[in-house]
């Protein structure tokens, strides 16, 4: 910690001890976000045109308004094994900078 100014302090003491928290927040706000309906379908219903329609409101969209339950399904499998992606390469990236105590 001698000689080392703000930013040194930061990157090499304090980031390393809130990573691991961080890590944890990243990939919940990712998932959620990935996650998101409500809001659209409350809001927008999916317009103008088709601008905020996520794969979450598609998948319901198809499955229940066009009653095709096999294609929601698919798209649902789809979201799944793209959260799973997701997740696995944030928790790749963001372990690297955690201190193990």
């Amino acid at each position: 910690m001698d000689g080392a100014n703000r930013w040194q302090q930061f990157r090499h003491i304090t980031f390393p001890l809130l990573a691991g928290a961080m890590t944890v927040c990243v990939m919940l706000s990712m998932i959620a976000s990935l996650k998101i309906f409500d809001q659209i379908a409350v809001m927008t219903d999916g317009g103008p045109g088709f601008a905020t329609e996520t794969l979450t409101y598609i998948v319901y969209k198809v499955g229940f308004g066009e009653l095709r339950q096999g294609y929601g399904t698919a798209l649902s499998l789809v979201l799944f094994l793209l959260i799973l992606i997701v997740s696995l390469l944030q928790i790749r990236i963001l372990r690297k900078r955690e201190v193990q105590m």
